[in-house]
């Protein structure tokens, strides 16, 4: 088993080797780029649970990372290493434009066109899948591309056929009409680039409405199921440097639907007008998602987008494991947990609430309580100048921060030495309201 600094140097250099930056390490991983510095520098171990992600992430053995890899292990590996970073000559493909946003081509099936500045791996398993020396690979079938280092990957339309009229027809605008059987609840895939707008249909029925070119609109898919909207909005391949390519607009027919899911991987922005029973959000990318209102709502943010919803009534769910945002205007019961350098902000909150920071992202609420109960491990604050609470349990392990506006019964605490707590009140106001003014 390496050392501290043995196995931070062995981490360093391993990942300046594939062209991961420390921000982008510690995405992959869910965790602050702070922790990745303090790896690097002998500062601690990660915990045991991250080791299999790390050593997926570096492109390198469990065996490697733990330092326990043999002599013959390490010949295989360098030899294996060796071979794949031997950047093949990019091929001749003809037809193919000469360069793509301003890369060149490295690889072509019957489907997609590969452009890439990163260097080919010699030795490829499939014929379908472009392999790169950075572990990167870009999918010829279905041009889903996973890039784990610098530089970029775009995946071009391999379509012969299509004459330059075709071509210059796709760069027109265009517009498509749907009108759907009744339905309630929607469930929406955002994998590309797209600006939805969720409006609430003012004939009672349910419409689709689709603005951008007809490369964008091959993109939307749309089918009713079980009086549910299925909306996937793909990659558009061919978009080019586009950061927005089209814009999409559901009719729902009901003031108040069912369930909405919404999965954003891609840079979708989404607009929603209805409220809904249920709500499930997941934020893998870069869009954001704007709501009015809902009964229930389980949030989570992966990568760097943003959520802001008006009103949760009954219970919330909140997680960031990214740098996205949360803002809420109201939520009822929230549960948080944030793991990564995002922030919440809860402007008004109700009920009972938990709340666990092990990144080094900032909670902010107001209102009255019930309960509070928060943990801290990470470095993280929690800011509550205008939160009155009923009973409170805080823990706060390491160099955390927690403020309250006031405890109105008791509190139970565990503060470590480097742990800041201040309560500006406790006890209830005599002859007055529990609830603070507002500032």
């Amino acid at each position: 088993m390496l050392n501290n600094k043995e196995f931070g140097a062995l981490i360093a250099t391993r990942r300046k080797e594939i062209g991961l930056t420390q921000d982008a390490f510690a995405a992959m991983l869910g965790i602050t780029p702070q922790a990745i510095s303090k790896w690097e520098n002998g500062v601690g171990y990660p915990d045991v649970t991250l080791f299999p992600h790390i050593a997926h992430a570096l492109n390198i053995s469990l065996d490697a990372l733990f330092g326990t890899e043999s002599e013959n292990d390490d010949n295989i590996a360098d030899a294996h290493r060796s071979t794949q970073e031997e950047p093949s000559t990019p091929p001749t493909i003809p037809g193919a434009p000469t360069t793509f946003c301003s890369l060149p081509p490295v690889a072509a099936g019957s489907h997609f066109i590969c452009y890439s500045d990163k260097a080919l791996a010699a030795a490829a398993q499939r014929s379908d899948l472009v392999e790169f020396t950075d572990g990167s690979t870009a999918s010829l079938e279905s041009g889903e591309v996973v890039n784990r280092g610098t530089g970029e990957i775009r995946m071009l339309p391999n379509d012969s056929a299509l004459t330059a009229q075709q071509h210059a027809a796709d760069s027109l605008p265009a517009v498509r009409h749907e009108s759907f059987p009744y339905f309630h609840s929607l469930q929406l895939m955002g994998r590309g680039h797209a600006t939805v707008y969720i409006k609430i249909s003012p004939d009672s029925q349910g419409h689709l409405e689709a603005h951008g070119n007809e490369s964008f609109l091959r993109t939307v898919l749309s089918e009713v199921k079980e009086e549910t909207l299925h909306l996937d909005l793909q990659p558009q391949a061919d978009a080019g440097d586009n950061s927005n390519n089209g814009q999409v607009t559901v009719w729902f027919p009901v003031v108040a639907g069912g369930q909405f899911t919404a999965n954003i991987t891609g840079c979708c922005d989404v607009h929603c007008e209805p409220s809904f029973s249920h709500t499930s959000l997941t934020v893998n990318g870069c869009g954001e998602v704007h709501g009015s209102r809902t009964k229930t709502l389980i949030a989570a943010i992966n990568g760097a987008g943003d959520i802001h919803w008006k009103s949760v009534d009954d219970n919330t769910s909140l997680t960031i494991n990214g740098c996205g945002n949360i803002n809420i205007d109201y939520a009822a019961n929230p549960h948080i947990n944030v793991n990564g350098v995002g922030d919440v902000s809860l402007r008004q909150v109700s009920g009972n609430m938990a709340a666990t920071v092990r990144g080094s992202g900032e909670i902010s609420a107001a209102g009255e309580l019930e309960s509070f109960c928060c943990h801290m491990d990470g470095s993280g604050n929690l800011r509550g100048e205008q939160l009155s609470v009923g009973e409170a349990s805080i823990v706060i392990t390491h160099g955390g921060t927690v403020i309250l506006g006031r405890i109105r019964s008791h509190s139970t605490e565990q503060l470590g030495p480097e742990a800041t707590l201040k309560v500006d009140h406790r006890g209830n106001p005599v002859g007055g309201t529990a609830n603070l003014p507002l500032k």
